[in-house]
C-alpha cells in the first residue's frame, strides 16, 4: 500500500466546533458542578430568564416559581447580568433551581465558590434594602445553608454563610459572619471550604478565615442548589445582580485558584 503524507491539515467542517477559551477550558477540566455565567446560555423571552444552561453541561437553572423570572440587565459597560428581585417581593425574587433534583454541592462539604456579583445601594427599585440569600440549599433545618448580605431588614452590612439552624449564632451555625463593602459596585468573591477551614475573599482580600472544618450535606435536598435564594419553603430571596457564579467540589491547588480568579477578574473586567 502507498501513502502519501500531505503538508496541509485536514479540517472536517461537520465536526463539532467549540469556541473556548483557554480559560474557560482550563475550568471546565476542574469539573465544576456548577458553572454559569450571564453572557452564555441564558435562555429569555423578553427581559424574563426561563432557563439558564450550566457550562458544565450538567443541568440547566429553571425558576423556582414558574410564574416568577430573574430578568436580563445591561451593566454600565453594556454586558447582559442577571438580575434577582428588582421591584418585587422577597419570596417571589425570580429565583433558580437545577433541573431534575440536581445535585450541585458535594456530600462532604469540601468545594470552592466563585461569584461576581453586585448588592445594589438600597432604596432602588421600589423596595427599602437589597441584598438577602444569593444562593442556598433546598432544605430547612437542620440541614439549611446560606449565602447572605445584609440582615433581615436587608439594610446594614452583614455578610454570613448559614449552615444548619437559624440559631443559635455559633461558628459551626455561622462559620462565616463577617461584613461587606456597601457600595453598590461590581465584586468578585471566592469562598473556601476545606476540612479545615472555611474563608472568604472579597477582590482577591481576605475577609476572613475560621478554623471550622467543612459540614457535610447528608440530605438530597440539602444537595440540591437555589440561586438567588435559599430554603424550603423559600424567603429571603436575593435583591442584586450576577455576572457569574462557579462552584468545583473538592480542594483547589493554587494552580487551579489562579485560574479561577483570572476568570473572576476578566468577567468583572467587562462590567
Amino acid at each position: 500500500m502507498l501513502v502519501f503524507e500531505g503538508q496541509d491539515e485536514f479540517e472536517n467542517g461537520y465536526l463539532p466546533s467549540y469556541d473556548l477559551t483557554e480559560q474557560e477550558e482550563n475550568i471546565l477540566y476542574m469539573d465544576p458542578s456548577l458553572w454559569i455565567e450571564s453572557t452564555s446560555g441564558v435562555n429569555v423571552s423578553g427581559t424574563n430568564v426561563t432557563s439558564i444552561d450550566d457550562r458544565s453541561g450538567n443541568t440547566s437553572w429553571l425558576p423556582l416559581n414558574p410564574t416568577v423570572f430573574p430578568r436580563v440587565i445591561n451593566s454600565e459597560k453594556g454586558t447582559p447580568v442577571l438580575n434577582f428581585g428588582l421591584g418585587r417581593g422577597p419570596s417571589a425574587p425570580g429565583a433558580v433551581l437545577a433541573a431534575g433534583e440536581y445535585e450541585a454541592i458535594p456530600q462532604h462539604g469540601v468545594f470552592v465558590l466563585a461569584m461576581v456579583y453586585r448588592i445594589p445601594l438600597r432604596l432602588q427599585g421600589g423596595y427599602q434594602g437589597t441584598g438577602g440569600n444569593i444562593l442556598g440549599n433546598n432544605d430547612t433545618s437542620p440541614n439549611l445553608m446560606a449565602l447572605r448580605f445584609r440582615d433581615d431588614a436587608y439594610t446594614g452590612t452583614a455578610l454570613w454563610m448559614n449552615h444548619g439552624t437559624n440559631s443559635p449564632v455559633t461558628d459551626n451555625n455561622y462559620p462565616l459572619n463577617t461584613t461587606f463593602v456597601d457600595d453598590g459596585i461590581w465584586h468578585t468573591a471566592y469562598i473556601e471550604i476545606t476540612p479545615e477551614h472555611h474563608l472568604i475573599e472579597i477582590d482577591g482580600v481576605l475577609r476572613q478565615k475560621k478554623a471550622v472544618p467543612a459540614i457535610p450535606f447528608n440530605t438530597p435536598a440539602s444537595r440540591q442548589l437555589i440561586i438567588g435564594g435559599a430554603g424550603s419553603p423559600f424567603r429571603n430571596g436575593f435583591f442584586g445582580d450576577l455576572a457569574m457564579m462557579l462552584i468545583v467540589p473538592g480542594l483547589a491547588s493554587l494552580d487551579e485558584r489562579a485560574i479561577i480568579y483570572d476568570r473572576l477578574n476578566a468577567v468583572k473586567a467587562k462590567l
